[in-house]
């Protein structure tokens, strides 16, 4: 069986100690102008891809180990122009707690619900759900995003990194967890 990435999952027995699941596509569009070509790439991506990957690895997860999947905070904050997205990351949310039940004692699934964060794929997202914006326009758009951070500013990707170590290692007695990694932006 070959994964969307290419991997042939059965053809070793190395067992897997932990899986993370970081893929995505962002999409903006409002409820009116959304194809469903659009939707089922979204789907298709930031469901379907951790879901289908986690059933074609289940067998090779070893004893303790830990799958993250990267949901969003939009899971739980809806924007405007951001229904289809949100709603594939509110799916790994019920992904998350159904799968730790699945799969324990012997497997933990956890989730890590980034913020902002100073990745290409928010600089696109920004671009896109602003329209054309100016050099000038983008650093606005920055300032106005952490000024709704507790923080007071967007996350280094060294941060959500640390966050997905530590569900996928070292956090040996949580499962069905979300965590927040998002500067306090959840917690106004």
């Amino acid at each position: 069986m070959r994964s969307s990435s290419g991997c042939d999952c059965r053809s070793s027995d190395t067992t897997v100690s932990a899986l993370v699941h970081a893929a995505a596509i962002e999409g903006i569009h409002s409820l009116a102008s959304t194809t469903r070509q659009q939707f089922d790439a979204l789907v298709g991506v930031n469901f379907g891809g951790p879901f289908f990957l986690t059933q074609a690895l289940a067998p090779r997860l070893g004893e303790g180990s830990g799958v993250v999947f990267v949901g969003s905070v939009s899971a739980r904050h809806g924007r405007e122009r951001h229904a289809a997205y949100s709603a594939t990351k509110a799916a790994l949310l019920g992904l998350t707690t159904s799968l730790a039940a699945e799969l324990a004692p012997k497997v933990r699934v956890n989730c890590v619900s980034p913020g902002a964060t100073d990745t290409p794929m928010f600089a696109q997202a920004v671009t896109e759900y602003f329209g054309g914006l100016d050099a000038g326009s983008h650093e606005t758009v920055a300032v106005a995003e952490q000024s709704r951070v507790l923080l007071g500013r967007i996350a280094e990707p060294a941060e959500l990194a640390a966050a997905i170590v530590y569900l996928a290692l070292d956090a040996s007695y949580s499962t069905g967890t979300v965590l927040d990694v998002d500067g306090g932006y959840s917690a106004r």
